[in-house]
């Protein structure tokens, strides 16, 4: 039982209305080049700000060029943004994140499979206009400035 109530403090999560104005803006500044090089398939340019190992850029890449027609066509707006922060982790794991309003009428979980150590950032948004309404997550973590960690689409409901 104090092992559940340890664990828990070692994580938390901001929603964008909780986050100071320089963070939010500082992250969505770094989400919104990645998105359009994602949405124009060029790839390479997203390259630079990825904190990923190469093997793992190219399963993105190649995700980003499955979803190409959830987002061809549409205009990004950004939806939703949440700070994560993990510092005290001891090393990667499993990491369940608790995001409530500030209202408490909603709380968003994320899971995140063998998460290191730091900051991140999880930001959602959506194509509108694309013809399959396409929508976009993005994991950034912070490594001196923002970069890609991992990315999801889906079309939206």
């Amino acid at each position: 039982m104090l092992l559940a109530g340890v664990s828990a403090h070692a994580v938390s999560c901001t929603p964008q209305a909780e986050m100071p104005a320089p963070d939010r803006e500082a992250v969505m500044a770094a989400a919104t080049p990645i998105a359009g090089a994602i949405a124009s398939q060029n790839l390479t340019s997203s390259k630079p700000r990825s904190c990923l190992r190469l093997s793992r850029l190219e399963g993105i890449r190649g995700g980003a060029q499955a979803a190409a027609p959830l987002l061809k066509g549409g205009e990004l707006h950004w939806r939703n943004a949440y700070f994560l922060t993990a510092t005290e982790l001891k090393g990667p794991t499993d990491t369940q994140f608790f995001c409530t309003t500030p209202d408490s009428s909603l709380t968003v979980t994320i899971n995140l499979r063998s998460l290191p150590p730091g900051q991140y950032a999880l930001v959602l948004g959506e194509y509108t206009g694309s013809p399959m309404d396409g929508q976009i997550a993005l994991i950034l973590g912070f490594d001196s400035k923002w970069k890609l960690g991992g990315l999801s689409f889906a079309r939206a409901p």
